[in-house]
């Protein structure tokens, strides 16, 4: 026993180093786990859990502070670069971690429950996907003023979306997220001059309880087949309206490590790897009813430790906004192109700046930036309505 919680400590020290790394995906560490020459066993299994749940909360660090989104976080940009701006930084990755861990407690709850949906997960639950993302893209149009405006972005951002996603490019979510979300972001730093105000280390007034639920709920909808948990968030956000900034970044933070618990669930109950983290626990251990208890404990005492590492490491990063956040802004904006490259190749790079330009237009604009989300949500669409390209 003291080895497997040697690995869980190990976990956690890994998911902090990797969550401040900006632009790495979650998944991909999980999976290359894989490939690792250590023996894969009890042990190996929780190191894995407790690196994906403390990079799933650590993430948000580099995200507000730095606008470097992974592709599990980057929505959270928006209302957290407002919040630095504010020199309410620490204040906003303090509410991820606290949608964190709200949302990890409901559904710790709600597991038993969890059993009877998921024997009807396969046939019934995927119909409904569709009809979901529909609505939600309408209400989004809806909403806009401008709306030849907004169409105009729905539509190109869904046609390179779709283009992207069955070219072959290696990695396409990746170059797209960085190129609608984080190099305007970036851009914005570098030419406005931006200057981050000093951060106060006060919690303001606490999320409210339909923000709570909402990111629960997020991270219920993050298990369904095609829908991440940034699609999943976009959709609570508009099924759970008036939240607020607060709010959303609540959101942000209870699905990403609510659509771990439920991954490792949906494992053990039906076999379904729906996140990097269930591959690679699927490739190392047998899940049986006497693995299943352990993982779950040691999930359990990942979030607890991860939102107190977090909390920690948030504290000493935001003295970097006593830094020249110009140069930082540069630096990370070379950083994430050699990322895209990298990952992408130099198809990859022609993606992210194809969305950066719409992303801009939507800025110039004066639309949401949230209407670029159309380069995930209609391929998904499409993809459940059987239409292929």
């Amino acid at each position: 026993m003291i080895e497997e919680i040697n690995f869980l400590l190990i976990g956690i020290i890994a998911g902090t180093a990797t969550g401040l790394i900006p632009g790495l995906h979650a998944n991909t560490i999980a999976l290359i786990t894989i490939y690792s020459p250590l023996e894969k066993n009890l042990g190996f299994a929780l190191f894995v859990i407790s690196m994906s749940i403390t990079h799933s909360f650590v993430d948000a660090i580099p995200t507000i502070l730095l606008g470097a989104p992974s592709e599990e976080s980057f929505l959270s940009i928006l209302p957290g670069h407002r919040m630095l701006l504010q020199g309410k930084g620490f204040e906003a990755i303090q509410l991820t971690i606290f949608g964190g861990l709200f949302a990890s407690i409901t559904a710790l709850l709600l597991m038993p429950f969890f059993f009877s949906f998921a024997d009807n997960y396969n046939e019934t639950l995927p119909l409904i996907i569709p009809t979901i993302l529909f609505g939600t893209l309408l209400l989004l149009f809806l909403s806009e003023k401008k709306k030849p405006n907004a169409l105009f972005i729905i539509l190109i951002s869904s046609a390179l979306g779709i283009i992207s996603l069955n070219s072959g490019i290696k990695n396409p979510v990746l170059a797209l997220v960085i190129g609608f979300f984080a190099i305007p972001s970036l851009l914005q730093s570098v030419f406005s001059n931006t200057k981050i105000p000093e951060q106060k280390k006060s919690f303001g007034k606490g999320s409210s309880k339909t923000a709570l639920l909402a990111g629960f709920v997020a991270g219920l909808i993050s298990i369904f087949p095609g829908i991440g948990p940034s699609q999943a968030a976009f959709v609570s956000k508009k099924i759970f309206t008036n939240i607020g900034k607060r709010g959303y970044l609540t959101i942000i933070g209870g699905v990403n490590t609510a659509n771990l618990l439920f991954s490792l669930l949906m494992l053990f109950i039906i076999g379904k790897t729906r996140t990097g983290m269930a591959v690679a626990l699927n490739s190392i251990i047998e899940i049986d009813l006497e693995i299943f208890p352990v993982l779950l404990a040691g999930a359990v005492i990942s979030i607890g430790l991860a939102a107190i590492t977090s909390e920690f490491v948030a504290g000493k990063a935001i003295k970097i906004t006593k830094m020249n956040y110009q140069n930082i802004s540069k630096g990370i904006l070379i950083f994430l192109i050699f990322v895209v490259f990298h990952f992408s190749g130099v198809t990859g790079l022609i993606v992210a700046l194809s969305a950066t330009g719409v992303s801009l237009f939507g800025l110039a604009s004066k639309t949401k930036r949230s209407l670029v989300m159309s380069f995930l949500m209609v391929p998904t669409m499409l993809f459940y309505l059987g239409i292929g390209f």
